[in-house]
């Protein structure tokens, strides 16, 4: 196969599961190939404008962004161990390593990014996922089709 490096955008929907079947069966025949699972979630409000002014005030903001970044590693730690549990039992007689990541943001914008980022060949995804609004296609699904430079493989 020509594909090596795979993006699976997830977001639990039936046509996401099916885009992550359809793309270990495009790699099934290379052990080598990499599916990368990719769960794109609002990040949890970690702060805000006056615990920051606050902070500011009495010396203290380090530990307020400590204190912020912790929450943000904690909250992309359990949705990584949730999507890893969902997807278990697809995955698990698959030969290929299958990588869960969790990116926080606009989810066309983070799919494309991570696909960048990580020298993805191909992303496979669902035509609409949980948040689908009209149409045959769903906005996300359209804005990764229409924005990237990696070929797209879009999943009914």
């Amino acid at each position: 196969m020509i594909y090596q490096n795979v993006l699976v955008p997830y977001d639990k929907s039936s046509h996401a599961q099916h885009a992550l079947q359809t793309a270990l069966k495009l790699v099934s025949d290379d052990p080598a190939a990499i599916v990368n699972v990719l769960y794109v979630a609002e990040a949890p409000e970690t702060h805000d404008a006056a615990s920051d002014f606050a902070a500011r005030m009495v010396g203290m903001q380090t530990a307020v962004a400590q204190a912020g970044h912790e929450m943000e590693r904690e909250f992309r730690d359990r949705r990584k161990h949730e999507i890893s549990e969902a997807i278990a039992q697809t995955v698990a007689d698959c030969p290929n390593e299958v990588v869960v990541q969790v990116a926080t943001g606009r989810p066309h914008h983070a799919i494309l990014n991570y696909a960048y980022d990580h020298e993805c060949d191909l992303i496979v995804m669902g035509c609409r996922g949980l948040n689908a609004l009209q149409g045959m296609i769903g906005s996300v699904s359209y804005a990764v089709l229409r924005s990237s430079e990696v070929p797209v493989f879009v999943v009914k």
